[in-house]
């Protein structure tokens, strides 16, 4: 199940001694659920109900979830989700990161760059709409057949509508689609953010936690335009008037109460094979833990150099501090059930069971070793990968938005059908929108330090696994690396907003013909990461296709 969509978590009863009822249910499955016989009080309607007030309005997709708790927009939601917009207004004589930011009165309450609120409008399943994509037997071919059709359902919803934003989610490898239709709200402003040392009292060694004593909460408001339409900051911008909201119970659980968790949670690999499992246990996550622990650790030997410098690299720090205790969580909780293994015995149990039946055996048997063989063949290339894999997130703002703006233009230029699927003009507008966000938290010195840390790594690839594009800066060494950084930060022109803005209008025979390091570098990695985005294109194909 992929993107973070709106789902019902059932807790179960609170009963210490009972066997909880518990999973995880999209919102148009609850009617068959029978919760009522479990305890609920409310009726299912009341939770999510096409076109009529319920819960699942009041819920807010904001990166993650928030809920509206007042009839004038007010949300509720975690310390770290706000984080950003207190992280980004910090000034070197303002540093609301510590201090925290109280809004005594509408008139003061501060712009969140960057965030959106989406609301649900409605859920559909289009499955059938996908159901003659199946006779494709090339995987790559019916993927992208499915992503034109994707394209194609939310381009006709989103036309004329700019403040609507239409997902059609594959679910199940494929199985299942589900069309989600979002209101958005680009104008969300921050109301209370508590002091770092309230929310996040202990650090983020408490993180993902229980029982946690962190004043883990924040407030923001969604502001709309006078005619209820979402749109960008602008200062005659009302407060959202939903059409229900959460009210705050009062009274504590008490033992035996029926109880539910409605938000975007994220995804789930719950249904994935042993060899998932394996491959994240053995390689993934231990591999991300330890390259976001170092990471930290080089953005925090920065955070004395200035009070500027420590509010800059501080959002970056805390969501790779979020991440790294998640999968190190999942380490944990993996190896404490003995998950790998009961996944494995219980793929041994399927094996047997299919082997008393010729057809089954026949139709299915092969499965489960097929996908065993692919996962082998991603191994093949794992180190080459894991480098170019950090080029995107882990290289520095600079390179990123180098690399960002020559594949956009790469991609343009393409014939349509051989584009991606979901490469839209649309969505470059969006992406060039939001490029200011991304200069909010540039700080030079931690930005060369992350380019040079991917150069190192790059060098110590074995020879079969060398990234050629970058051999003429690693032929000196690090001595060489850390020429090429300097003069490479000295050169571009990538600090100024219009430039990088402008770069997304161009063709890529103007980019190359800049006179700029970073853009060059990204031009003459851009066949090796796009063949390495097309194996991997092709291997997850034909896992889909299993």
């Amino acid at each position: 199940m992929k993107r973070a969509l709106c789902i019902l978590v059932l807790m179960g009863c609170l009963v210490t001694h009972a066997a909880a009822e518990e999973g995880m249910w999209l919102l148009n499955q609850l009617p068959g659920l029978q919760l009522e016989k479990q305890g609920l009080k409310i009726s299912v309607a009341d939770i999510y109900s096409p076109g009529k007030p319920c819960l699942a309005r009041a819920v807010v997709k904001l990166g993650a979830t928030g809920e509206i708790v007042s009839p004038e927009g007010l949300v509720l939601t975690n310390h770290h989700v706000a984080f950003g917009a207190v992280q980004r207004a910090s000034t070197k004589g303002t540093d609301y990161i510590t201090s925290g930011f109280l809004a005594r009165t509408r008139a003061e309450e501060m712009e969140a760059p960057g965030y959106s609120a989406r609301i649900l409008e409605k859920m559909e399943d289009v499955t059938r709409r996908f159901r003659k994509f199946k006779k494709i037997a090339d995987p790559v071919k019916r993927g992208k057949a499915e992503k034109r059709l994707i394209r194609s359902i939310t381009d006709k919803i989103e036309k004329g509508h700019p403040d609507l934003e239409a997902q059609v989610v594959p679910m199940f490898r494929g199985e299942q689609f589900m069309l989600y239709v979002y209101r958005r709200f680009d104008d969300v402003r921050a109301v209370y953010v508590p002091p770092q040392s309230i929310g996040n009292y202990g650090g983020d060694i408490d993180n993902w936690m229980w029982p946690r004593h962190t004043g883990d909460f924040s407030f923001l408001r969604i502001y709309m335009a006078p005619d209820g339409s979402g749109r960008t900051y602008h200062k005659d911008n009302v407060p959202y008037r939903p059409a229900t909201w959460i009210r705050v119970a009062r009274e504590g659980l008490s033992e035996g109460d029926f109880t539910f968790i409605m938000g975007y949670p994220g995804r789930t690999y719950r249904y994935r094979t042993s060899h998932a499992v394996q491959d994240n246990f053995e390689h993934v996550y231990p591999r991300l833990i330890q390259l976001y622990k170092e990471t930290i650790e080089l953005l925090e030997s920065f955070q004395d150099d200035s009070v500027v410098a420590r509010m800059k690299v501080a959002g970056f720090i805390k969501g790779l501090n979020n991440g790294m205790k998640n999968y190190q969580g999942n380490v944990d909780g993996m190896k404490r059930a003995g998950f790998l293994e009961k996944k494995q015995a219980f793929e041994a149990e399927l094996q047997e069971f299919l082997k008393k039946d010729p057809r089954l055996w026949k139709q299915y048997g092969n499965v489960l070793p097929a996908i065993g063989g692919i996962y082998k063949e991603m191994a093949e290339t794992r180190e080459a990968d894991n480098v170019i894999a950090m080029v995107n997130r882990l290289s520095g703002t600079m390179t990123s938005l180098a690399i960002n703006a020559y594949r956009t233009a790469r991609e343009r230029e393409k014939p349509k059908a051989e584009r991606d699927p979901l490469f839209s003009e649309s969505d470059v507008r969006r992406r060039v929108k939001r490029l200011r966000f991304s200069l909010m938290s540039f700080y030079e010195p931690a930005d060369k330090a992350l380019l040079k840390r991917l150069l190192m790594k790059a060098d110590q690839l074995p020879a079969d696994a060398r990234i050629q594009a970058l051999e003429p800066i690693l032929k000196d060494g690090e001595k060489g690396i850390g020429a090429f950084v300097e003069k490479a930060y000295a050169a571009t022109r990538l600090k100024d907003l219009e430039f990088i803005q402008s770069l997304f209008t161009k063709t890529a025979k103007e980019i190359e013909a800049v006179n700029d390091p970073l853009l060059q570098l990204a031009a003459r990695m851009y066949p090796e990461t796009e063949a390495a985005r097309k194996r991997n294109e092709r291997l997850n194909a034909r896992l889909e296709d299993l």
